[in-house]
């Protein structure tokens, strides 16, 4: 009872925390009196009132994780004891590989895993375990082959179904993926996944109109409290609307989406930033670009994504310092010279512009021709 009153507290005092959390600084405690605060070490002591607020903060979350590790620990403990008086109770094995599991301690999983096949080689909760462990530690292949046991054994879920549909999808084997997203719908009708999965491989295979469909169903039937699945379905709502042209509902779609991210990802920001200056609205999504390279700038695309809204406002030495930027990150990124190029041409910089546009042609980007027979005709005469 202790135990879920301490979370209770914990989670009560975390929700006041939350609107000052998300834009408070980087705090690491080191000991009782000091602290690492944005990359510096100072006393606890000098701090203001919210930073020694969130101090505290850190304090209890820091004490709930050492007591929900020691409650794991002791369990661990007691299934030791259990397999020590019966080294063949495969359900030891397992029921402590569930513990390492949580404890995001894979390796160790794996290997308790392990023992449970060995003693019991088809049994379905070690079969399904060992492969959520290879997912984990990245051994999709292996994964799969333990799925497809399960599948073998005419004892699979729809979790085990799903989970081979998302390896074939990320494998990009469509075709396989789709096949299981298919079994998915049909034996799971309720099941939101199917659709869902179905959605982003007509996606890949740009049949946009059946993707908007399937992301409807999925949205129909998507019904658990999950935001993160939610704002993807808006995500990828959005993008769909987005490809086909359809600009207003794709913002709608995005706006949706952020009123539930309230973090706003740099790739919904990014998105975002796309659909506006489709609309025309250059300044706004130059705003959303600002937002998405702020949360993550160490992506080419949105550099060079937002050097295109400044070359439409005319800030062509911004788009420059971007596309340069971009290029620094990728310089396999052809879409890069071939914006630097157009903003060079603006700043009168016609032969470094014609070097860009050849670049961004050896790259393979056909577009860049174009420029090149417009703009550089007289320099290939010579």
């Amino acid at each position: 009872m202790k135990f879920y009153l301490y979370n209770f507290f914990i989670l009560l005092l975390l929700s006041h925390l939350s609107s000052f959390a998300q834009n408070a600084p980087h705090i690491h405690l080191i000991n009782d009196h000091e602290v690492m605060l944005n990359g510096e070490k100072v006393e606890i002591s000098s701090l203001d009132g919210d930073e020694k607020l969130l101090v505290e903060s850190h304090r209890r979350q820091l004490a709930f994780a050492l007591l929900e590790e020691g409650i794991r620990t002791r369990s661990l403990a007691k299934l030791d004891s259990v397999n020590l008086l019966m080294p063949d109770l495969e359900i030891a094995y397992i029921n402590k590989a569930v513990l390492k599991l949580e404890m995001n301690k894979f390796d160790e999983a794996l290997a308790l895993y392990d023992q449970a096949l060995k003693l019991s080689p088809e049994h379905p909760k070690a079969l399904y375990g060992k492969a959520i462990c290879l997912e984990y530690l990245g051994e999709n292949e292996k994964a799969l082959a333990n799925y497809k046991e399960l599948m073998n054994q005419n004892i699979a879920s729809e979790k085990v179904v799903q989970q081979v549909a998302d390896i074939y999808y990320h494998k990009a084997e469509f075709d396989s993926a789709l096949l299981y997203a298919n079994q998915l719908i049909e034996d799971y009708p309720s099941n939101y996944k199917g659709y869902y999965l179905k959605a982003k491989i007509e996606l890949e295979e740009t049949t946009f109109e059946d993707a908007i469909f399937n992301l409807k169903r999925a949205q129909k039937l998507y019904v658990a409290d999950n935001d993160s699945l939610r704002t993807d379905i808006h995500y990828y709502m959005a993008l769909t609307h987005f490809l086909v042209d359809s600009f207003d509902v794709a913002l709608s779609d995005i706006e949706q989406c952020l009123q539930i991210d309230s973090e706003h990802s740099d790739k919904f920001m990014n998105l975002k930033g796309k659909i506006l200056f489709s609309l025309a609205s250059y300044q706004d999504a130059l705003e959303a670009f600002d937002e998405a390279i702020e949360k993550n700038q160490n992506s080419a695309l949105f550099y060079n994504n937002r050097a295109v809204a400044h070359i439409r406002l005319q800030n062509y030495e911004q788009a420059i310092a971007d596309v340069n930027k971009a290029i620094e990150i990728d310089n396999q990124l052809a879409e890069a010279y071939l914006n630097r190029g157009i903003a060079l041409e603006a700043s009168s910089e016609d032969a470094q512009a014609c070097d860009d546009w050849q670049k961004a042609l050896a790259l393979g980007l056909s577009q860049a021709d174009v420029y090149i027979l417009d703009a550089c005709q007289t320099d290939n005469k010579k």
